[in-house]
């Protein structure tokens, strides 16, 4: 599945990116301005007014520029449509010339009314769905037999109804399936099917909850899922559930969201080429969750909440493609070691306290026997211990299901692996904590080729661990990560 899809009409949103004319509603009264909207960026405003009363003729000195900081700027475009901007910082330059930035910009029509700017449901796209929703929309085609006459028969597709996906829980219900659009056309049949998530909440929440509560949890899932960084292609939200709409007295109100990180690209459906590639193919697909989706991003939220900071260290090396090997290799192998720090920090903390007992008792008996310059040097460099890299992610890898441990062995870490053999480090915990020590130390240079299968190798560590604290188990992980026998 290509990065470079072209942008689609379907799905269609209301508000396309541009520069919009804008008459902003303010404390001072309603003044003038622009709106600017552009994908992946924060929306830009200008206003040729005062953000605040000032009396210019007051005869006192003024000072520029003057920042200020505005909860929300709510206007209206000419389209009649509203606008909501949060968090917008604003600078004057000189009077009556000001320019600023929000984190969201919400355009629809009414949206201005909505309280507290909550919404009860929002819908998305995610890039990648395809091969995170993981069963194709259509399940199989007929057309006229061999020989039937020209243009004689039925071309059609069959949906496959399978491929949708549906979740509900107490606190939010989740909807991922396949939108279509049929072309009603005597001179061309066409059938465009989009993948499509859509989220609803049993209390209305404001953008700032659903970003933090469920769109990044999911988007951080689908990078999990699918190897690679997944991003949102565009978001709306909507004062009313799907099927509150379909009341004749329902007011329902939608607003197309822009802010960095949202494209703005809507895609079609196509069929994802990584399926044809071991290396590519998708972790785990909604079709197989350990639990519903609602919980497991709760999960994921939980994660990033606590005090392990192993989610986020993968996540730094994981979800951007552009970081050196060196660097992906550095924090990949510091997230396992903050994840067993993390997880035995109880029994680690009696260990040493036990350790300290005897080291106390033991230095008590030798300095009596010892003089003063040998007991002092014994009791300086006699330090407390704590368990070294090599145990840590040894323990991490045994605890690993045995075909993912199998598979950690590649050909491509032959060479590397034969010298640090040479130099004493016989197991492959050994081997990766001599390569951090080499790369954190500048001991030794090694090549992104060399690095590459190592890392790979780290990652499938990190990942099995990372569905491990999400609720999969052994054999989930194993159908996951374990290497077909022919490539290892």
């Amino acid at each position: 599945m290509s990065d470079d899809r072209l942008v689609t009409d379907f799905p269609k949103l209301d508000v396309a990116p541009g520069r919009f004319a804008a008459e902003w509603h303010l404390d001072a009264g309603p003044v003038a301005g622009e709106l600017e909207l552009e994908p992946g960026r924060p929306p830009t405003l200008s206003l040729f007014g005062d953000v605040a009363p000032v009396n210019w003729g007051d005869g006192k000195p003024h000072e520029f520029p003057q920042h200020h900081r505005l909860p929300r700027v709510a206007g209206r475009l000419r389209s009649n449509q509203d606008v909501v901007l949060t968090d917008v910082d604003m600078v004057t330059w000189f009077p009556r010339n000001n320019y600023g930035a929000g984190r969201f910009a919400i355009v629809g029509l009414r949206i201005a009314d909505v309280p507290d700017d909550a919404y009860r449901r929002v819908r998305l796209q995610v890039t990648g769905a395809d091969l995170l929703f993981g069963i194709a929309p259509l399940k199989s085609f007929r057309w006229p037999l061999d020989g039937a006459p020209h243009l004689e028969g039925e071309y059609a597709a069959i949906g496959n109804p399978i491929s949708s996906h549906t979740w509900q829980d107490d606190d939010l219900t989740v909807d991922c399936r396949y939108d279509l659009r049929f072309a009603l056309n005597p001179y061309q049949g066409e059938l465009t099917l989009a993948p499509i998530v859509e989220m609803s909440s049993s209390v209305p929440r404001n953008i700032d909850e659903w970003m933090r509560v469920s769109i990044r949890p999911l988007l951080r899932i689908a990078s999990l899922a699918t190897r690679r960084p997944q991003r949102c292609a565009w978001l709306t939200v909507h004062t009313t559930s799907a099927a509150d709409e379909a009341d004749p007295g329902a007011q329902p109100r939608t607003g197309v969201v822009f802010a960095a990180g949202i494209d703005q690209a809507p895609y079609a459906a196509e069929a994802p080429q990584e399926l044809t590639d071991v290396d590519r193919r998708p972790l785990f697909t909604l079709a197989v969750l350990p639990v519903g989706l609602p919980a497991l991003l709760r999960t994921w939220l939980k994660l990033q909440t606590d005090a392990n900071p192993f989610v986020e260290l993968v996540g730094l090396a994981l979800y951007q493609q552009d970081l050196p090997e060196r660097s992906r290799f550095l924090y990949l192998v510091q997230a396992l070691e903050a994840l067993h720090g993390h997880e035995n920090q109880a029994a680690e903390e009696r260990a040493q306290e036990a350790f300290k007992a005897t080291r106390a008792e033991v230095l008590e008996v030798l300095r009596l026997s010892l003089d003063a310059v040998r007991y002092r040097f014994l009791r300086e460099h006699w330090e407390n211990r704590r368990p070294s890299l090599e145990h840590r992610l040894a323990e991490l890898m045994d605890a690993l299901p045995s075909g993912v441990r199998a598979g950690l062995a590649r050909p491509e870490t032959a060479a590397v692996e034969a010298r640090l053999v040479a130099r004493g480090a016989k197991s492959i915990a050994a081997q990766l904590a001599r390569l951090r020590n080499d790369l954190s130390h500048g001991a030794v240079n090694y090549g992104d080729h060399e690095l590459s299968p190592w890392v790979r190798a780290v990652e499938r560590i990190c990942c099995a661990h990372l569905l491990r604290l999400l609720g999969f188990d052994a054999s989930m992980i194993e159908r996951a990560l374990a290497q077909p026998a022919a490539d290892r």
